[in-house]
């Protein structure tokens, strides 16, 4: 299980695996737009997760979606859940101040 945890950190550091974006990275609203900015989001949330111990707050990850980008409000909690969820399964720690943990 460790093994698998630290493999999938390693692929989730270095994702996307080709460092020149395509083309269609570079139009406004388009699916590769949003998958940069995710892959973006989430390893500076591994960052962030490092320098506090493994562990992130909930409004934390909602906090830098909101940096990153200006999704429709209705987006932010189920863009905030399935980030939380990755951040999860490469082992950092969500606390949610009135749930305890993710």
């Amino acid at each position: 299980m460790e093994i698998r945890r630290f493999v999938e950190g390693q692929v989730a550091k270095r994702d996307p695996g080709n460092p020149q974006p395509p083309l269609t990275a570079f139009f406004e609203g388009h699916e590769d737009v949003k998958a940069k900015r995710r892959s973006d989001t989430i390893k500076e949330l591994l960052i962030d997760a490092d320098k506090r111990g493994g562990e992130l707050t909930y409004a934390h990850v909602v906090q830098a979606i909101r940096a990153a980008s200006s999704p429709a409000g209705f987006a932010i909690p189920v863009l905030a859940r399935s980030m939380c969820e990755d951040l999860v399964k490469l082992g950092v720690r969500i606390l949610w101040p009135a749930r305890g943990t993710f």
